[in-house]
This record gives structure tokens, C-alpha cells and sequence, in this order.
């Protein structure tokens, strides 16, 4: 006795290559919109390291201030100029951006972050500027023409 059913044709199982190439269609739809955005969280993100770490300088200087009765424009305080440095080898956590003391003197400090490799794509903000009062500068210029309305200081 045959107990196979004969009524349904033969059909191979499996997928057909149309069907293959709708889902890689959608897949590169979604990585299309996904990944440009992600990295513009990540870039978005990078930018705390920037705060974070001229923050951190501008109370090394003050307490260095308080000491000194001067701001220095050494960041690492191995060298044997007068008054020392700061003491702050690693100031940025993660090296996305360029920490320096650009002008230093008894009345006030200067401290900018710079961009670098991996972080110059951020076309918004690529540098970061701090001096002795808590003036915030930044954006993509240099500092001479660095806005004082810091859009990249705040929570965007």
C-alpha cells in the first residue's frame, strides 16, 4: 500500500535566489541608514572626552594657581622650569582629542582640545577652548576665530 500523498506536486524546499536578493536589498537599506548614523552618535559622544579632560586641566591650574600664584603652561611637571607643572601625563581618557596650554601667565591660562584622526570627521566641533574664568570657546575654526557661543559645550 502507498500512503504518499499524490495530490501535491514534487516542490524542492529552500529558498530561491529572488528571495535571496530582496533580503540583501534590505539589508543594505538598513546598514545604508544605520552605520552613518552611529557614527554620528559615536563622534557626538567623543566630544565628552574633550570636555571632560579641559575641565579637569582648569582645576589642576587653579589648584596650581592657589600653590604658585601663577598659572603654568606645563602640562606634565617633569621638567625643571619654575613654577612646576601640572602633573597631568594622560589628561584625555580616551586620545580623541589634543589637550594643550596654549598661553599661560600669573593673570590667566588658556587651554585648548583638538581633534584628532579619528575625530576630525565631526564637521561641528573639532576644538574645544577654556580659559581661567570658565569662558567656553569651540567649532571647527582656530582659535583666534573660535565662537564664544559654545554650541558644542551643551547637550546636543
Amino acid at each position: 500500500m502507498n500512503y504518499r500523498n499524490t495530490a501535491l506536486p514534487n516542490r524542492a524546499s529552500g529558498i530561491t535566489l529572488v528571495e535571496l536578493m530582496v533580503v540583501v536589498v534590505m539589508v543594505s537599506i538598513l546598514m545604508s541608514i544605520a552605520v552613518p548614523s552611529y557614527r554620528n552618535y559615536i563622534l557626538k559622544a567623543n566630544r565628552v572626552d574633550a570636555k571632560t579632560s579641559l575641565l579637569r586641566l582648569a582645576s589642576a591650574q587653579e589648584k596650581h594657581y592657589l600653590q604658585n600664584n601663577t598659572y603654568t603652561g606645563n602640562l606634565t611637571g617633569a621638567t625643571t622650569d619654575e613654577p612646576p607643572g601640572l602633573g597631568m601625563d594622560d589628561i584625555s581618557t580616551y586620545q580623541h582629542f589634543t589637550i594643550a596650554i596654549i598661553e599661560a601667565d600669573a593673570t590667566g591660562f588658556t587651554a585648548t582640545a583638538t581633534a584628532r584622526e579619528g575625530q576630525i570627521a565631526d564637521e561641528e566641533c573639532t576644538l574645544f577652548a577654556m580659559n581661567e574664568v570658565g569662558q567656553k570657546f569651540g567649532g571647527v575654526a582656530p582659535i583666534s576665530e573660535a565662537t564664544n557661543e559654545p554650541e558644542c559645550w551643551g547637550n546636543r
